[in-house]
């Protein structure tokens, strides 16, 4: 597979030598003895002190917006139905905002139209009962920075016309009606988890909403998830991706112009769950809402399906499901992508985070997002890869071991296991290993305790790591990489095991692997190179990252902060480096 890197690669030199060379102080964080599983540098909610004295995080939700604006980059994220706000000027250091949307909002995006139709927009679901779609944008057009909504109420919502696909068959606030209660639930009576419907001519919804764009005929457009009222079908309603037009400039009134926007070729629609993102593929230098190729995230994170979008006709044809890292395999669900100073960007969930807070915590916290990641394509095999912006590299502090060109066959140590060590580590390793030997184990430890002992000691590590196995009868060999965490602080005997399958060519001779740990956070990126793929290390990263990616949360003990390299079944060749990194919140997280 081609090297894709989501900048040049001098420019990533350049950048990184800019990053690397200066000696900016980094800010604080809450240190690990008080704050032993609260991560440094991803997104996460304010850190506070519950009744016991024990440092918490505060809530956090569904990531709904990214985006550049006024010499920042915005993350938006809903949390207890309103939107929270963080900024950064480099994707290296964030800072909390003030709520940018209030009671009742849930979940939306935010898209950014062009400067002269008024910018940042934002569509999102009112909530609690009955929902509605409602719309903001800045208070201020000329203010680039975001902080400041008019929220754009009027009567409760937006006006959404579906007249042409379906008639009244029943009063609009019939309690019977689709299925749909008097309260606005959605599907079954017997489900009482949604409160979730707009209700018109008779018994639709519009829920979920998500891009915003203007096409190539002046109209503006944004998709949202849409029940029509189709007795037909199984509950007697229709679930689909519509695309819906703006009937003038204000966008306050909108009609359903296309019921069904997105099909795969075997005529299974794309149902928009969450997510809803429609963005030009990157590198393209497209402009939302110009002809090209186009990305389609759904699923709210877990799917993109590819395209060829007409500007002209809206049409969206051709699709594919895309090959993407975080397909099945990296738990970030609940996805904010958007286009951010001409770069793809993207952050979300984790996996459920549970406790982010030592044994006093009385409930799991709600999730943290991922690292900010860039998106790039390589158009000669319609995949996507995802990696960390490359201005994370900034927020390293030292370094904590390297190892150049060793042969490896069982356990070596990168970074002892003594004071904080690899609790908060970038750790970056290239394997290489014959192409004719399978199948092999490989990989990297992290939070492992002092007095490793070799191979039956990386049980007590959280584990990274591959396993290359023959070629089957299809001349295809894979491998898979997995991670699996050390038991943790609060259940002595459970592992949270993460595992994703990826094909190694048979020329393939080489596996690079970038592992970030951040005190309860494992995130893992990996590629392999050989043959007909470049492989090499640029600007103090490791090449063909990116094509499978897996994380996990671990808590380990206070002690486990060591890093070790280990293979199985045959000897490999090394190279590994690990950087210490430092606090990403502007004033201490």
């Amino acid at each position: 597979m081609p090297r894709v890197a989501a900048l040049p690669a001098a420019r990533q030199l350049q950048l990184l030598a800019s990053l690397l060379s200066s000696a900016v102080a980094l800010p604080s964080c809450q240190p690990r003895s008080a704050a032993p599983w609260i991560p440094t540098y991803h997104l996460m909610g304010p850190v506070s002190a519950d009744p016991n004295g024990h440092l918490v995080t505060g809530p956090l939700n569904d990531a709904n917006g990214l985006a550049f604006s006024g010499g920042f980059y915005h993350v938006f994220t809903q949390v207890s139905f309103q939107w929270a706000h963080f900024r950064s000027a480099d994707l290296q250091t964030w800072e909390r905002l003030p709520i940018a949307l209030g009671l009742p909002a849930w979940d939306g995006a935010l898209s950014m139209l062009p400067a002269e139709d008024g910018g940042a927009v934002i569509v999102y679901d009112l909530c609690p009962e009955p929902s509605n779609v409602a719309l903001a944008r800045p208070k201020n057009i000329s203010d680039p920075a975001l902080i400041e909504w008019d929220i754009y109420l009027g009567n409760a919502s937006i006006a959404i016309d579906r007249s042409d696909f379906e008639p009244s068959i029943q009063p609009p606030n019939s309690p019977t009606c689709c299925g749909v209660t008097s309260c606005g639930k959605l599907g079954p009576p017997s489900d009482p988890s949604w409160c979730k419907v707009v209700r018109s001519n008779g018994c639709q919804a519009t829920f979920f909403p998500g891009s915003i764009w203007k096409d190539l005929n002046g109209n503006f457009n944004f998709l949202a998830q849409t029940l029509l009222n189709n007795k037909t079908k199984e509950h007697g309603w229709w679930d689909r991706l519509g695309r819906y037009v703006a009937k003038d400039k204000s966008l306050r009134s909108w009609k359903l112009v296309d019921p069904s926007f997105a099909s795969l070729p075997d005529g299974t629609p794309v149902v928009e769950t969450g997510g809803g993102w429609f963005l030009p593929v990157p590198g393209s230098g497209l402009t939302p809402g110009q002809t090209g190729r186009y990305l389609l995230n759904s699923g709210g994170g877990d799917e993109f399906v590819l395209g060829d979008y007409n500007g002209h006709t809206n049409q969206f044809t051709n699709l594919s499901v895309v090959q993407h890292t975080d397909f099945a395999r990296f738990s970030t669900d609940w996805t904010a992508v958007g286009i951010a100073n001409g770069r793809m960007l993207q952050t979300g969930w984790l996996q459920e985070a549970g406790r982010l807070c030592p044994g006093g915590c009385a409930e799991p916290q709600e999730p943290l997002l991922s690292l900010v990641r860039e998106l790039s394509y390589d158009k000669s095999t319609d995949t996507l890869r995802v990696l960390p912006v490359v201005e994370l590299a900034g927020l390293r502090n030292g370094t904590l071991g390297s190892v150049a060109t060793q042969e490896l066959n069982g356990v070596l140590t990168l970074v002892e296991a003594a004071g904080d060590g690899g609790s908060t580590a970038d750790i970056q390793s290239s394997f290489t290993f014959r192409p004719d030997i399978a199948p092999i184990k490989f990989g990297v430890g992290v939070f492992c305790p002092p007095r490793f002992a070799g191979i039956e000691a990386l049980v007590n590590c959280t584990q990274v790591w591959f396993e290359v196995h023959p070629a089957g009868a299809d001349g295809v060999r894979t491998a898979t990489m997995s991670v699996r965490t050390a038991p943790d602080q609060f259940n002595h005997t459970a592992y949270n095991f993460t595992s994703a399958p990826f094909a190694v060519p048979m020329s393939a001779t080489t596996i690079n692997l970038r592992v970030l740990t951040d005190r309860a956070v494992v995130e893992a990126y990996a590629g392999v190179c050989g043959g007909h793929t470049a492989c090499g290390k640029t600007a103090g990263t490791f090449d063909a990252i990116g094509q499978v990616a897996v994380e996990a949360l671990a808590f380990p003990a206070m002690e486990a902060t060591g890093v070790e390299l280990f293979a199985v079944g045959a000897t490999v060749g090394v190279d590994a480096r690990a950087w210490g990194m430092g606090c990403g919140w502007v004033g201490g997280n």
